[in-house]
């Protein structure tokens, strides 16, 4: 008598296929921020695990890990993560660049040197390690999918795609939507996501899979080539609505990406017409595309345009923030200061900044502003502490990026 083999999904779609089209569901309505404390993170996270749990037990084959160089790169992710999550020695961890000052806050405190991980921030390092449960729910339900589902992929995420670009257009029409699951910007043009220049990358992502779309499959459909076209112009428009300047350029590196992709399978779709033909076409996409970006220019649609026009080189965020980004990876490389840590340290490495013309400003709200018991003696002893840490993170900073040593009276 046979053993009872494992349950099989009895439609005739695999689970695989109906688990990933459910998760991009979720990612579609939570997945739009990177904010460790929004509310879509336990909801992103807490649908990949239970999904993954469904694909273990219901699942009609085990993965087979055919595609070994993507989970290769998946793997060495996270084992990255989770190394910098390994307690090190306290000799090891003072020899680390980046250090000293936190060196020094523990030596005042008069507190032993405990065994630290590689992560300045432990907290920050787990949940980057954690996040890495979204992309695995992805790759195991891509992988074990049948043949045929898999040439859906790129309709399904292109679908995906054209979606968000919907609802950014309503934005940009003068629609407003409240998604209590990321933490987005009114009046942005952001779609899905919190932030503008991830919406325009999301949509340089779907420029890239229109002509996997449009040229899939043995038999090119004679509408999907206009169709196609229509999505291109549509899609890199609506980049320029969302006023992302580097959004901008990754859609127009998207577009000629896009051109490298579909010269071959456009050509054998025009062999049988005269050599001129291919040419002329290229030409024309080209010139179509640039009328209408003249026209959206001159409609006062082209935001991404009008700000990279407008913006003042001196007080462009991205080149005020540059000496604090030159600063951090001159005083962390080659290690780094571990993943996920970027913001707090930045925040912490512009307090020292601001600490050395008035240290009283950095706790000025931890302190000041605080309730009776954030200023008995032990929290007065550890605020001395905090302002040692950032004049010597301020001291630092200063040799790196030039800034004005502080002086005496301040």
């Amino acid at each position: 008598m046979p053993s009872p083999s494992r349950p099989v999904w009895p439609f005739k779609l695999s689970l695989s296929f109906i688990l990933l089209v459910i998760f991009l569901a979720v990612l579609w309505l939570a997945g739009g921020t990177s904010r460790s404390d929004a509310l879509g993170q336990p909801v992103v996270r807490g649908a990949a695990w239970a999904l993954i749990i469904i694909a273990i037990l219901f699942g009609r084959k085990a993965p087979t890990f055919e595609e070994k160089p993507v989970w290769l790169f998946f793997l060495a992710m996270a084992v990255l993560a989770l190394l910098q999550l390994v307690p090190l020695p306290p000799n090891i961890w003072e020899a680390l660049p980046g250090r000293k000052p936190f060196i020094e806050a523990a030596v005042l405190a008069g507190a032993p040197q405990p065994w630290r991980p590689l992560a300045i921030v432990p907290s920050a390092a787990i949940n980057a390690a954690s996040s890495l449960v979204v992309p695995f729910a992805v790759l195991l339900f891509a992988t074990g999918m049948r043949e045929r589902e898999r040439q859906w992929l790129p309709g399904l995420l292109l679908g995906i795609v054209l979606s968000a670009m919907l609802l950014g257009l309503l934005q940009f029409s003068g629609a407003t939507f409240d998604n209590p699951f990321i933490d987005d910007s009114p009046g942005q043009v952001s779609g899905i996501f919190a932030n503008r220049n991830h919406f325009a990358l999301f949509l340089s992502f779907g420029i890239l899979l229109v002509p996997a779309w449009a040229f899939a499959g043995r038999r090119i459909a004679g509408w999907r080539l206009p169709a196609a076209l229509g999505l291109l112009l549509l899609l890199f428009l609506t980049i320029l609505a969302t006023g992302s300047r580097a959004g901008m350029a990754l859609g127009f590196v998207a577009l000629v990406v896009s051109a490298i992709f579909a010269r071959h399978p456009l050509k054998g779709a025009l062999k049988r017409y005269p050599r001129w033909v291919f040419p002329a076409v290229i030409a024309g996409i080209v010139g179509l595309v640039a009328l209408f970006v003249l026209i959206s220019v001159s409609a006062d649609r082209a935001e991404s345009i009008t700000r990279l026009l407008a913006v003042d080189p001196e007080q462009d965020m991205r080149r005020r923030a540059l000496p604090t980004v030159w600063a951090m990876i001159g005083t962390y490389f080659p290690f780094g200061a571990g993943m996920g840590d970027f913001a707090g340290l930045e925040h912490l490495l512009r307090a020292g900044i601001a600490a050395l013309a008035a240290p009283e400003n950095v706790f000025k709200v931890l302190f000041l502003e605080t309730p009776f018991v954030l200023r008995l003696p032990a929290f007065q002893q550890a605020r001395a502490t905090l302002d040692t840490l950032c004049q010597q993170i301020g001291r630092e900073a200063a040799a790196r990026i030039h800034l004005p040593e502080p002086r005496a009276d301040a």
